[in-house]
């Protein structure tokens, strides 16, 4: 037998491995513990969760109105938002634009329209830059006759005249805009700034 009193190193080797042994344990005990309490969790229905203090939505508040979408959209609608981006592109151009506007407003124009858009001279090799930029802010209809298919709306717009030297002129000006429909399309007939 061995004393140990006289091989001290033994016994200090016998408590680290004691340790490590339930250091282990506990370990292992830790992670079965939490296995088991996240298989619970999933492992529970919808039911048996707690809705205790859970925010409620309440869909009878006086603030929220629930309206149906539209199925269509209405025919002030259309041709209100026609003439207002005709508008925003027909007066906005520059130095440097060449053009590239006007070509976009061919498909929602007329034959009419087409011809005067094409015909529009603009000095695009001016020495110094100069440019306008519209924005449509309102459009209000005049007339609107469905069966006929014909429409007159006046837009209210923002125009700002820009120079080489970036210095801003802002002014606000109406444009009148005559519509037709045809073949079920509503295209810009006449444009007519006030």
């Amino acid at each position: 037998m061995i004393d140990d009193k006289k091989n001290p190193s033994a016994s200090a080797q016998d408590k680290k491995k004691i340790i490590w042994v339930t250091v282990i344990i506990l370990v292992i005990i830790g992670l079965l513990w939490w296995f088991f309490s996240l298989r619970d969790q999933q492992s529970k229905t919808p039911d048996e969760i707690s809705i205790e203090n859970q925010p409620v939505f309440e869909t009878n508040s006086p603030e929220l109105e629930l309206v149906p979408p539209p199925a269509e959209a209405s025919v002030e609608f259309t041709v209100s938002n026609l003439a207002k981006t005709f508008i925003a592109r027909f007066g906005s151009w520059s130095t440097d634009n060449q053009g590239e506007n006007l070509q976009q407003l061919l498909p929602l124009a007329t034959v009419k329209m087409q011809n005067y858009i094409n015909n529009i001279a603009l000095d695009y090799q001016r020495e110094n830059f100069y440019g306008v930029n519209t924005k449509s802010l309102a459009a209000e209809i005049k007339n609107l006759d469905e069966e006929n298919g014909q429409a007159e709306i006046l837009v209210n717009a923002q125009r700002i005249e820009t120079n080489n030297d970036l210095e801003e002129n802002v002014f606000y000006q109406e444009a009148l805009v005559d519509l037709v429909n045809y073949n079920g399309t509503w295209l810009v007939d006449q444009v007519v700034w006030q």
